[in-house]
């Protein structure tokens, strides 16, 4: 049996053993301390900051997540079961994992939001402490342990798993001085990897995308006041967790980042006042996708070995059910429709300035798994299906899908994050042509995405912190309180919608071309519908918030505060620069797509881009639509000049009163028509599909949790019945 598993035996063995010796023996010594088995009054442990923090620790390593011996031990054992082609075992394992997180992110979740003012405050002398402390100790030393043998990067893995326990350490420090040291901590550490990375251009995108797009939505963050605890660490986490994916040594590497990433985001998301429920439904979909990547991961191990998935270079002609595999964890992450229900709920209910990080920057790991998935996979089949052929379906439904529902919503946030569930079925549509203009396509879309999205969620922060509401039907008139806001929203509308003379406009041309080229023309005419429905949802976002009437109580707000106000200038500015100079990035894009790839990409003379379809100017473009709005602006100014100001009150509603003073505003129930004909997408089949899984892996789950009694004897019938499992899961069920 040992001599199967060679050297990876032991290791499995002792990671899963040690896991479960400290983390659930800590948790049972926890429940002696709340003096309770009811989940709500765990809640006490939130006025006991250090074992709120060790709760969380065994939580983590219970359920499997970096970085801790089980993690490390669950990896080995996948790969080697693959080995042994032994998919049932395998299929039980994560399915079991799957409920255990259900159960425990539940739980945690719960005592997180629970109320605290009138819990009972048990007896917890510091001696009875203690073991807690040793057991949270000694789960952290043997994760040090485990690290260190398996001798991974210093640079890319050690070094921010350092980063992220400093975090956690200095958690006590003020809100300014945690914020200052994260982004410093980031400007450095992208410093120190610039040499290694400089050769190659896609991880400089990447890199920059995670990196300085993460100290651009923490500027924000220096308008907080007090400690922020638990934030920072968190952050970290996610940020560093991103960095990871960038320049990955291994397989192992890589999926450790994701892992990382997933645990730092869903507390970012959990942190939301109303996001127990947003936070959990995120946290099963990111454990989802990560297990379909590990049995991805295991069957990659079979056919290629420790090669990592980015560098496969077209190795694997056959590979259908891996890549499908890769494809739905990478698409789970971008929200692909079907896929997409946890977007909505995650992004509006984080806290306001930690959702442009989630929405404009974490999303991008998905198209940065699938960049790498389609270039080095190239063409697959399976069943003799084309799977870039059905991937491209579901990229045209995904933006058709999320533009529609974002038509409906009365929430700025909501209405934003449906937003981006169309932005990335343009991508994941132009991934699926699988050529050169195609891959240009999504590269260029990503960068703009990420400043556009994170451009406009900021804009929102900042109107959500002077007027208190997301809902639109509450706001109106701002644009006299709030110009600048209302410029960047203008800016942000015009390239989402791919208007000219904005940088949008050339995604949409380019995607002209490549639809034509590549032949997909039903497709590509949902792709292109989906933008004149972008454009409804749009005009409803700056018409509501900003036009229209002053409310009562915003007559003395003012502009968003500076540190807002700062990330959004620098993006609009990156706007305009690619929309009069694109080449600055589509030239070096280009010369990331691999020569192999089919079909003609975009032919430059000096600002001149072509294709066999045609030809465009952004220069040109700008400067005619810069002439002619000057021009109507100025013949507006002069005929208007002797117009009488209506004030806001000057008008009757004949003979009627107003219900409701929402329901004189222009977005309330704006697009009610549409809705009458279109009602039945409000809520799609996906949605109560997955409601109904949810419901069925909550009564596993909450099963599950009767297992967890206090009880020493159960404890150690725990630890037989698990030796046992793995005993048969590596035998192959045969007895001694």
């Amino acid at each position: 049996m040992s001599s199967f598993y060679g050297n990876s035996f032991w290791f499995i063995i002792l990671g899963f053993l040690l896991t479960n010796f400290f983390a659930k023996a800590g948790l049972f010594w926890l429940n002696g301390l709340v003096e309770s088995d009811e989940q709500s009054k765990w809640s006490i442990l939130r006025k006991k900051t250090l074992l709120f923090f060790i709760f969380g620790v065994f939580v983590a390593a219970m359920a499997g997540l970096p970085p801790f011996p089980a993690f490390f031990a669950k990896w080995k054992m996948i790969m080697q079961l693959a080995g042994g082609h032994a998919w049932g075992w395998i299929g039980l394992i994560l399915l079991g994992s799957f409920f255990e997180i259900q159960f425990l992110f539940k739980w945690f979740g719960r005592v997180f939001h629970a109320e605290t003012g009138k819990a009972t405050k048990p007896d917890m002398p510091w001696f009875r402490q203690v073991p807690v402390m040793l057991f949270g100790g000694g789960l952290l030393v043997a994760s040090y342990f485990f690290i260190d043998y398996l001798s991974l990067s210093h640079l890319f893995v050690l070094l921010p798993l350092l980063l992220i326990a400093i975090f956690f350490v200095l958690d006590f420090l003020p809100v300014f001085l945690k914020n200052s040291l994260l982004i410093v901590s980031l400007l450095v550490f992208g410093y120190m990897v610039y040499p290694v990375i400089s050769g190659d251009l896609l991880q400089l995108i990447f890199m920059g995308v995670f990196l300085l797009g993460g100290v651009l939505t923490l500027i924000p963050g220096f308008v907080r006041k007090g400690k922020r605890s638990g934030f920072y660490p968190f952050a970290a986490m996610t940020l560093y967790g991103l960095i990871m994916l960038v320049h990955p040594t291994d397989n192992l590497s890589f999926f450790l980042g994701w892992e990382l990433m997933a645990l730092g985001s869903y507390m970012l998301i959990l942190r939301g006042k109303d996001a127990m429920a947003a936070a959990l439904r995120y946290m099963l979909f990111s454990a989802g996708g990560a297990f379909l990547m590990l049995a991805a991961f295991g069957l990659l191990s079979m056919k290629a070995g420790d090669v990592f998935f980015g560098n496969l270079g077209g190795v694997i002609t056959n590979g259908g059910v891996l890549f499908i595999l890769f494809a739905l964890a990478f698409m789970l992450k971008a929200a692909a429709i079907g896929l997409h229900i946890w977007l909505p709920g995650a992004y509006s209910e984080a806290e306001d300035d930690a959702t442009p990080l989630v929405s404009g920057v974490l999303i991008n790991a998905g198209i940065l798994g699938l960049f790498w998935l389609v270039t080095a996979f190239g063409p697959q089949q399976l069943f003799g299906y084309d799977i870039y052929y059905m991937m491209g379906w579901i990229g045209a439904l995904t933006a058709l899908g999320g533009n529609m529902l974002a038509i409906y919503e009365e929430d700025m946030k909501r209405l934003i994050a449906y937003s981006s569930v169309g932005a990335m079925g343009y991508i994941i549509f132009a991934l699926a042509m699988n050529t050169k203009l195609g891959l240009l396509i999504a590269l260029y879309y990503m960068v703009l995405h990420f400043i556009y999205k994170t451009m406009l969620f900021q804009s929102a922060a900042g109107v959500i912190y002077r007027t208190k509401t997301r809902n639109m039907y509450e706001m109106g008139g701002l644009i006299k309180s709030m110009p600048l806001s209302f410029i960047v929203v203008l800016i942000g509308i015009i390239t989402v919608a791919g208007m000219p003379p904005l940088a949008g406009f050339a995604g949409k041309w380019m995607f002209y071309s490549a639809v034509m080229m590549n032949g997909w023309y039903l497709q590509g005419a949902m792709v292109f519908f989906s933008g004149i429905v972008a454009f409804l949802y749009l005009y409803k976002l700056i018409a509501s918030v900003f036009l229209g009437q002053l409310k009562d109580n915003h007559r003395r707000i003012k502009e968003a505060p500076f540190a807002y106000m700062l990330p959004q200038i620098i993006f609009m500015i990156a706007i305009m620069v690619l929309s009069v100079a694109p080449g600055v990035l589509l030239k070096p894009l280009a010369t990331l797509i691999p020569a192999s790839v089919p079909g003609e990409t975009l032919n430059w003379s000096g600002s001149l881009a072509s294709t066999s379809f045609g030809y465009w100017n952004a220069f040109a473009i700008m400067s005619t639509v810069v002439v002619m709005f000057a021009v109507i602006l100025g013949w507006l100014i002069y005929h208007s000049r002797k117009a009488q100001k209506v004030k806001q009150f000057n008008i009757v509603y004949a003979a009627e009163r107003p219900f409701r003073p929402e329901t004189t505003h222009i977005s309330y129930n704006m697009f009610a028509g549409y809705k009458k004909a279109l009602g039945f997408l409000m809520t799609p089949l996906a949605t109560r599909f997955w409601e109904g899984v949810s419901e069925w892996a909550d009564a596993i789950a909450d099963k599950i949790r009767t297992w967890y009694t206090g009880n020493g004897q159960t404890y150690a019938l725990h630890l037989l019945i698990y030796a046992i499992i793995l005993y048969f899961s590596f035998s192959g069920g045969k007895l001694l």
